[in-house]
């Protein structure tokens, strides 16, 4: 359930980073300990990684990307989750260049094996890895936060000496739409009420059940999903676009920015409805009650879906409805699937379980991630 509410506030340190301060029902949380700007979870012994000023030099390297995103002269840009980029090269050393002030990523060398670095909030900078073991490598930055403007990805490179390989070829997409819970809002948490920090730290969206589908059926994976939105109504209310209004745009803060259609989607999976079912009414709205709003939602959601289903003809459509938000909730799934149906989709309809909700402010915990993804895997992996 989202419980987003209040005001944000983004409070910076030399060298160290504090996560997002979000007021919740009422009660702003404590600022805790402030995050590293870099950590080394893993390199070899012999590996160094610094973070320059400098641009890029060097052999630039192909690039592979995925997740919603904007490619303009000065890079890649990006806001919704799940982005990530990705090239190959051979040789002892990889740069990249970033311009990101929002987000906590994570470089990955080799799935891993020689490396893995954290990243929070970098800004405008180059990072440099050097002495890695000879021979071929894959590197990867991938954001693991929720976005609260939008960030650019400039691109890899591998010094003189080094050679840029080509990259992996294209996947099949998924593309998945949601709230919070397909964000993967406070996922990795062991608690329900946490501050500020503690949600940007313990988001991951690579353990959402997006990326956990992604890599069972080695799929690229495209995630627009934003806590707090709905697709008539944001939680409690709230001022701001909904879903209907954000999905058109590849960066939602620079509407300008052309999306960059990453290919052919081969299956659609849409979880909306949470913050529109699952959260208190404001005394200004016109519905008051879900048993008011259960028609006009129905409405939304058909109409939403079809705009979709003509936006990616012959797309497997995969509904997941969260049925601890009721009745009005299911009710208006299962028309729509009848809807799609009628229309000629291919469409599955999954209604989820009750869930433990064990991460931050009651979100999906990371067993709840691997049990929706088990259910959406067995949907999808059965048709193809």
């Amino acid at each position: 359930m989202n419980r987003l509410r209040g005001r944000l506030v983004i409070l910076a340190m030399t060298g160290l980073v504090v996560g997002l301060i979000w007021t919740f029902n009422g009660h702003e949380p404590q600022i805790d300990t402030p995050l590293p700007l870099l950590h080394v979870d893993t390199l070899p012994p012999q590996a160094q990684v610094q973070l320059v000023d400098t641009a890029l030099t060097g052999t630039p390297l192909a690039v592979r990307l995925e997740g919603r995103r904007a490619v303009a002269s000065d890079g890649v840009w990006h806001q919704w989750p799940g982005f990530a980029a990705e090239g190959r090269f051979d040789g002892p050393a990889v740069s990249m260049r970033l311009a990101d002030a929002t987000n906590r990523l994570r470089v990955v060398i080799d799935d891993g094996a020689s490396g893995k670095i954290t990243l929070v909030r970098p800004g405008t900078k180059t990072i440099e890895i050097s002495g890695l073991p000879a021979g071929p490598h894959q590197v990867r930055v991938e954001t693991l936060s929720e976005a609260d403007r939008p960030a650019r990805f400039v691109g890899f490179a591998t010094p003189s000496g080094g050679q840029a390989l080509p990259v992996a070829a294209a996947l099949p997409r998924i593309a998945f739409i949601g709230d919070s819970d397909t964000v993967g809002y406070g996922n990795t948490g062991h608690q329900r009420e946490c501050s500020g920090t503690q949600v940007f730290a313990e988001t991951d969206t690579t353990q959402s059940f997006p990326a956990r589908v992604g890599q069972a059926l080695k799929a690229e994976v495209t995630v627009t999903a934003r806590s707090g939105v709905g697709l008539l109504r944001n939680y409690g209310g709230s001022a701001g676009p909904t879903m209907a209004a954000l999905y058109p745009l590849a960066i939602p803060d620079r509407p300008d920015l052309p999306d960059d259609p990453p290919g052919a989607v081969a299956t659609l999976v849409v979880g909306l409805g949470s913050n529109d079912l699952g959260s208190p009414f404001a005394a200004e709205e016109k519905w008051g009650s879900n048993a008011a709003l259960q028609s006009d939602f129905q409405n939304a959601l058909i109409a939403f879906l079809k705009a979709r289903q003509s936006e990616m003809p012959g797309a497997r459509i995969v509904l997941l409805s969260f049925t601890e938000y009721g009745e009005e909730m299911i009710t208006s799934y299962r028309a729509a699937e009848a809807a799609l149906r009628d229309a000629g989709s291919e469409v599955a309809l999954i209604e989820l379980p009750k869930l433990e909700r064990k991460g931050c402010h009651w979100h999906p915990s990371l067993k709840d991630h691997a049990l929706i993804a088990d259910l959406l895997i067995k949907a999808i992996d059965s048709k193809q």
